[in-house]
């Protein structure tokens, strides 16, 4: 919340013409909809069809950009209209963030630090010109990670955020476990948005994580002096070496439960697996039955022992209230207790004074 504030309040002081925020172009959130989120992404995964503000597989800057009339629909139907997705005060946006951390935060309901600058910007389009969604597609990203590294390193890093559960280190960022594959890719994406924008804009406001500013500096000493095209960031590689549509399954499952639940919540929860598994072994035969039954058994599996494990901190942090709540209210007693003793001495003290002040008379 510290965080979203600081934001809000620096951007009237600067005004800049172009903001770029770090969110992902495939967020159901850009679909065009007037009466929600939920309704109009429901709609497109039963195959209704369905409009988005972005191309949530950009190829130029303009795939990725929303100007005056795109922020306007933005405001309307996602901001504004989506109750149980997101909602809006003056200056900050509130988004649906589902993960494990809602059972400590007590909501799913975040305020979104990358979000709330469009708000700025949908208030205020006398003064920015244009918003771009700067990130990686999700799709894209989580499947390049799955393609490139061992089920292995990737089961490793998942017990490591456990661990970092188990230390209350809610803040911990999964991606700089890898950041040669993690985070350097969205770094140098988000540099080469950067430079092409700043060719046309003048003074530019750029929201991006902590935990990737050091590496987008380091990609802004690395650009290439011509523009390298948007689409070029789009390459799915192909894997070093075969390998099972089961495996390939389970890797994704667990990037879910690191990264936040983006395929499970918004596809698989449709019926729907996001990916091809092309290259994949097993592909040919019962594509579809393998997949959900691979998901099913190695999401449910991984989920109930990082569940375990907020359950675990959940029950530690109510144990301490009440354990806090009972040592307040014993120090309350023994303080009234003090203080009824010092009453009763005192009142002594006093009925001695006034014998001796008889005896005296």
């Amino acid at each position: 919340m510290e965080h979203c504030l600081k934001i809000t309040e620096y951007l009237p002081i600067v005004r800049p013409a172009c903001i770029i925020t770090q969110i992902s172009p495939d967020h159901p959130m850009f679909i065009f909809n007037e009466d929600g989120v939920f309704r109009a992404w429901n709609s497109y995964m039963k195959g209704k069809g369905g409009k988005f503000l972005l191309n949530p597989r950009p190829e130029t800057i303009q795939d990725i950009t929303l100007n005056t009339e795109k922020i306007s629909k933005f405001l309307r139907g996602t901001l504004l209209h989506s109750k149980g997705f997101s909602f809006a005060s003056a200056n900050i946006a509130y988004v649906q963030h589902n993960s494990f951390f809602a059972k400590l935060r007590k909501s799913t309901l975040q305020p979104d630090c990358f979000v709330s600058p469009l708000l700025y910007h949908a208030n205020n389009t006398d003064v920015v010109g244009c918003s771009l969604i700067a990130d990686l597609p999700e799709l894209i990203y989580r499947d390049n990670i799955a393609r490139t590294i061992d089920i292995s390193e990737i089961t490793e890093y998942f017990n490591q955020y456990m661990i970092e559960i188990e230390k209350k280190n809610d803040e911990f960022d999964p991606r700089t476990l890898k950041p040669q594959i993690m985070i350097k890719p969205k770094a140098a994406y988000i540099a080469e948005v950067i430079k092409q924008i700043s060719d046309t804009h003048g003074l530019i406001v750029a929201i991006v994580d902590s935990s990737i500013l050091y590496a987008i500096e380091e990609a802004w000493k690395e650009l290439e002096k011509p523009p390298k095209p948007i689409k070029s960031f789009m390459k799915i590689p192909e894997t070093p070496e075969k390998i099972t549509l089961a495996e390939y399954t389970e890797k994704h499952a667990l990037l879910d439960l690191m990264f936040g639940p983006f395929v499970h919540e918004y596809f698989v929860k449709y019926g729907i697996f996001p990916y091809t598994g092309h290259g994949m072994l097993g592909t040919a035969d019962g594509f579809y039955e393998t997949v959900k039954d691979s998901w099913r058994y190695y999401y449910g599996k991984h989920s109930s022992a990082l569940g375990e494990h907020i359950n675990l901190l959940v029950s530690a942090r109510h144990a301490k209230g009440k354990t806090e709540d009972i040592e307040g209210k014993n120090k309350a007693k023994k303080m009234q207790t003090k203080s009824r003793a010092k009453s009763r001495r005192s009142k002594k003290v006093k009925e001695t004074e006034s014998e001796g002040s008889d005896f005296d008379n």
